[in-house]
């Protein structure tokens, strides 16, 4: 339980958690979207019975990712009070995926590369997505989900770009149209002089 902040929607340098609640509950939501459980309304919203059909599907992709993405992996290992507080903060300070934002991005980008990597195994588009260089400091992220000057973005926008420039490098086909609009989100006007980064795999 104290891996994940309740009271507040960020985490700041030296926060022993992991994540925070709204990430977690949001992220929940596009697994529960990219299986298809949705329905009507949230998962908040669901009746009793349907939400625990819902948490069997769910559940296993949650356990996958938490074992699967080294980064996350490591973060979790010690969650005693002290005791892995220090790593988390490291991994949150260095990389993308100890960041909220980052986190809700790669849920989403894995749900998205599962329905267009056809045929590859979830432990694949695991390891492709370990093969990305989450670093901050990689300026592939700018206007991604960093600001040159190092600041984090936010917002939906953000989400929604960060999922299928982060799909693409774990290989999912984007079209040409999808391709070229997200060049221009990242790029602004002069997009047509960019490429996207290759693709890990």
């Amino acid at each position: 339980a104290r891996m994940v902040r309740i009271g507040s929607n960020t985490l700041n340098k030296k926060a022993p958690e992991f994540t925070t609640l709204a990430t977690f509950y949001d992220a929940t939501t596009a697994i529960v979207e990219g299986l298809g459980l949705g329905g009507k309304g949230s998962p908040s919203q669901m009746e009793d019975d349907k939400r625990e059909l819902v948490k069997e599907e769910v559940e296993p992709i949650w356990e996958m990712l938490l074992s699967g993405i080294d980064l996350w992996r490591k973060a979790l290992e010690d969650t005693s009070e002290g005791g892995g507080d220090q790593v988390r903060a490291d991994i949150r300070d260095e990389t993308l995926l100890g960041k909220p934002i980052g986190q809700l991005s790669l849920v989403r980008a894995f749900m998205l590369m599962r329905e267009k990597c056809e045929g590859v195994p979830t432990e694949e588009l695991c390891a492709r997505l370990n093969a990305i260089d989450w670093g901050v400091g990689n300026e592939m992220w700018h206007g991604v989900l960093m600001n040159p000057n190092g600041r984090v973005m936010s917002g939906k926008n953000t989400v929604n770009r960060a999922t299928q420039f982060i799909a693409h490098l774990g290989g999912a086909s984007l079209t040409d149209e999808e391709t070229d609009a997200l060049l221009e989100q990242i790029h602004g006007e002069n997009w047509e002089s960019h490429e996207l980064p290759a693709p890990v795999a």
